[in-house]
């Protein structure tokens, strides 16, 4: 019975149903102990996947577990509600450079269209951004380490955009 509830929350659109129905479904499906999943950080998420990195958790090992098709429906319904909630520019990529998401404000400043998804990141970016960033996010790509506090001008359509910039793989 609880299981058929917290499905229909899956079709609720508020942020708190989003929330719980991810944190169900992945300890339901999963068996991970909820300090586990209160452990977790986005880089232990792997949705393409259908992965989580669990760190030192029962006896103090890693492991991987894998995710039923409803968890990962609900985690990218989550990650989602986030990630749009986010008032900063956010353009996250897939493993390989591929723009896998952005949200409103990134889309208003970069020009990114829902035709983007899927472009290398660094083709969309070449003509836009300082060869020393776009280093960067090469580097990034290829290496998967975090490098926080890159510094540059966007040039758009529109003008310019100073930014800060984090660059953080996280799957």
């Amino acid at each position: 019975r609880l299981e058929r509830h917290l499905r229909a929350y899956l079709v609720h659109d508020t942020p708190e149903a989003r929330r719980e129905a991810a944190w169900y479904f992945v300890l339901a499906h999963t068996g991970i102990r909820l300090n586990e999943l209160v452990d977790l950080r986005q880089s232990d998420l792997d949705l393409p996947g259908g992965r989580l990195r669990i760190n030192q958790g029962k006896g103090r090992r890693d492991r991987v577990v894998y995710l039923s098709t409803t968890a990962r429906q609900a985690l990218e319904r989550y990650q989602a509600s986030v990630f749009s909630s986010m008032t900063n520019m956010l353009v996250t990529t897939e493993r390989d450079g591929r723009i896998r998401y952005f949200n409103e404000e990134a889309a208003r400043h970069f020009s990114l269209e829902e035709g983007d998804v899927g472009k290398p990141v660094t083709d969309f970016f070449a003509k836009k951004l300082d060869k020393s960033v776009l280093g960067s996010l090469k580097g990034v790509l290829e290496s998967g380490e975090e490098l926080p506090g890159i510094e540059g001008i966007y040039r758009g359509p529109s003008g310019d955009v100073d930014f800060s910039l984090n660059l953080s793989p996280i799957g």
